[in-house]
């Protein structure tokens, strides 16, 4: 049969009624097709390989229909309108190529099945068939893809993984600076001063911690004044300072205070607040 010729209906009618053709099929199969991209542009040649034990004949049948055309009831993956392609030997490699042109050029044509059958016999009688391939036309697989869509939302987080092993413990890092002294031990110390302060005197006096304690706080605990025959009275006065005496934290606590009361000022009483620092 002459290569590109279409297969008569007669001749397919004879095949199948002689049981001349049949398929091997499963893991008995040796005969496959392979193209390097199923995308062609129209007019142009896509290069198929047919590959199977070296020195079989070859047929390569085209078909614009998927289905439709068997042997030995057995169906193909070409339709009724079958033609062959290209017809020769396997080499010794067990390969042929063969350039294939779709008939898209200057049709309505989308697609072209293309299927390889081998057979030790020239008659083809047994044989073995490929599997089939589609051939798309470049101009309508490319102008079907269209701009990327928008981001879709994020999916539900995934459910928290096992702890990982705990690593090695790092270097030490660098020693902090010393902090405040703590509040454990705490207690008060006082100091009086008997007076007099008169109207519009400042005066300044010092309560003490004991030794290995520290001054943290301060301020004037009371003072009197005298009035005649009513005895002391408490008086008015102004603390205008209450610092760390020598301006630093240490065992003393100073408080500054001015007279603004009409009459002197007596047993001024100043405290501080001590914390055990030793």
């Amino acid at each position: 049969m002459m290569v590109g010729t279409r297969v008569p209906g007669a001749l397919r009618e004879v095949m199948l009624a002689a049981g001349v053709l049949t398929l091997a099929v499963g893991a008995q199969a040796q005969t496959s097709l392979s193209v390097p991209d199923t995308t062609v542009t129209p007019g142009a040649g896509v290069a198929a390989t047919i590959s199977g034990p070296a020195g079989r004949h070859y047929a390569l049948l085209g078909s614009t229909v998927g289905f439709g055309f068997a042997y030995g009831g057995v169906p193909l993956k070409v339709g009724t309108d079958v033609v062959i392609l290209a017809q020769g030997t396997l080499g010794p490699s067990g390969a042929a190529t063969v350039t294939v042109v779709p008939p898209f050029l200057g049709t309505m044509l989308d697609r072209y099945y293309i299927q390889a059958a081998t057979s030790t016999s020239a008659s083809f009688a047994p044989f073995e068939a490929s599997d089939g391939i589609v051939l798309r036309t470049r101009d309508l697989v490319e102008g079907l893809t269209g701009p990327p869509g928008p981001q879709g939302p994020a999916g539900p987080q995934g459910a928290t993984g096992p702890q990982g092993v705990q690593g090695p413990a790092g270097p030490a890092g660098p020693q902090g600076v010393q902090g405040p002294p703590g509040l454990g031990d705490m207690q008060l110390a006082t100091n009086t001063w008997a007076g007099p302060l008169n109207q519009g005197y400042a005066t300044s006096f010092t309560a003490w911690c004991p030794v290995g304690w520290t001054a943290i706080s301060g301020g004037l605990d009371d003072f009197d004044k005298y009035q005649g025959s009513n005895g002391y009275q408490l008086g008015r006065g102004l603390i205008i300072g209450s610092r760390p005496t020598n301006g630093t934290l240490g065992r003393g606590w100073s408080t500054s205070v001015m007279n603004i009361d009409t009459d002197p000022l007596y047993d001024f009483r100043v405290y501080a607040v001590c914390v055990r620092t030793q």
